[in-house]
């Protein structure tokens, strides 16, 4: 995965492998991302608003406003599928389908102010939490929040 960051845009390369879901149609887009096709997909915001938007890098082919998440977000490929850090003041995380349905938006408490997302192993990962001395452990097929791993003992001494 690459991994570019902006002022106002964060994007990644995507190599899509099919994600199967039967959930209820929450985005109006009918546009669904294809298995074996690159794409970029960059979370928009002015920090009022936010937007998800993806290019397919063989055709240029855009498509705009899928999603309208937090107005700050981090945008991360985990396990193969798309997550979305909404950060402080929304304090969430939200895995899409291929569509960009929500399948799950589940918070991390708040005042939190999480900021990244990594694979912990098959069924876990890892979300860092700025405002925590503490990584928060969480499913990624539900987002439901499994464990924290407390991280006080490396916190520096203006913290």
């Amino acid at each position: 995965m690459k991994l570019k960051i902006y002022k106002t845009i964060s994007a990644f390369l995507f190599p899509v492998m099919a994600i199967a879901c039967d959930l209820e149609v929450t985005s109006p887009s009918t546009f669904q991302l294809e298995a074996g096709k690159a794409y970029l997909i960059a979370s928009t915001s002015d920090f009022e608003t936010g937007s998800l938007a993806v290019v397919d890098l063989a055709t240029l082919d855009s498509e705009t406003d899928l999603l309208f998440p937090h107005s700050d977000t981090n945008l991360a490929n985990v396990a193969e599928a798309i997550f979305v850090v909404n950060r402080l003041g929304s304090d969430s995380i939200t895995k899409v389908d291929d569509s960009f349905n929500v399948i799950f938006d589940e918070s991390t408490g708040t005042g939190t102010n999480p900021h990244d997302i990594a694979t912990l192993n098959d069924g876990l990962g890892l979300v860092s939490l700025y405002e925590e001395n503490a990584l928060a452990v969480i499913s990624l097929a539900d987002g439901t929040i499994a464990d924290s791993l407390d991280i006080s003992a490396y916190q520096d001494s203006d913290s």
